[in-house]
């Protein structure tokens, strides 16, 4: 549905631009509303994929990219993922018409102030995405924390309480564990 709403704007505004009895004033308020229709509806779209993502506690990092498409996780140094819309580079569901939309979407967000894009940042930070690429460049979102990453932190490091129900699962005493219940 976005797709064929991006292709016929473009169309649209290919005929505004060939349109003989419109003035210049008048050609760029036409491309100016399209261009701002089409943005409405590349938010709707885009804040419909990722709004279930919303319930979770915690996200894979892969998550938001599927939600996407056509872009790409890549790491820097901390190990802080980034989520990379690529223009050059050759992804397994390239698509022109869907870059162009998350080109359009996120060159957007960088433009918004950051309260504004509140729940596409939320979502990032539960994935623990701090930053952004487009266009070659790296966009840093503003610090935030998820309520539990001190629980997920201490699991990847198998930091259990001596008395948890995972430890005693783990060890397999039931009954220990059917009593903390």
């Amino acid at each position: 549905f976005i797709k064929r709403i991006m292709q016929a704007t473009e169309v649209k505004i290919t005929k505004i631009k060939e349109d003989a009895h419109m003035s210049v004033h008048q050609k760029e308020e036409a491309i100016a509303s399209v261009k701002k229709l089409r943005l409405k509806k590349i938010e709707q779209n885009i804040n419909e994929k990722i709004s279930g993502l919303e319930q979770f506690d915690t996200l894979l990092p892969e998550q938001i990219a599927k939600k996407f498409t056509n872009c790409t996780i890549s790491y820097n140094k901390k190990i802080s993922p980034i989520l990379s819309f690529p223009e050059n580079i050759l992804t397994n569901d390239y698509d022109e018409t869907t870059r162009k939309i998350n080109q359009e979407f996120i060159t957007n967000f960088l433009k918004k102030d950051p309260e504004t894009n509140e729940a596409f940042i939320s979502i990032c930070h539960k994935a623990f995405i701090n930053a952004v690429e487009i266009e070659g460049r790296t966009h840093h979102f503003p610090a935030g924390k998820i309520k539990t990453e001190n629980k997920i932190i201490q699991k990847i490091h198998f930091q259990f309480p001596s008395n948890s129900i995972e430890l005693l699962l783990i060890n397999k005493d039931y009954q220990a564990a059917l009593k903390r219940i």
